[in-house]
């Protein structure tokens, strides 16, 4: 993570500590979920070859980036509960 987190600051008026850090699990739990269903739309030669080796190349770039992001999303969601715990 090249950026610095902005992390809430607990307090009496604002969200709970308890349930700031739930949110994030139940949403950290829903990008690895993510991650784990992101292969069922991994590329397929079969699915491409009509259109040359370059589509193909293409598409498993596309699909390594969106793997990238989920991954990079989950990675700084963990930092953030790790700052908060």
């Amino acid at each position: 993570m090249t950026e610095e987190l902005i992390l809430p600051i607990v307090h009496v008026n604002g969200t709970s500590k308890e349930q700031l850090l739930a949110d994030r699990y139940e949403f950290l739990d829903a990008l690895l979920k993510a991650g784990e269903k992101i292969g069922k739309i991994a590329p397929n030669g079969r699915d491409y070859y009509p259109g040359g080796p370059e589509l193909l190349d293409q598409a498993e770039e596309q699909f390594k980036r969106r793997r990238a992001l989920l991954r990079g999303l989950a990675d700084e969601i963990e930092a953030e509960i790790g700052e908060l715990l």
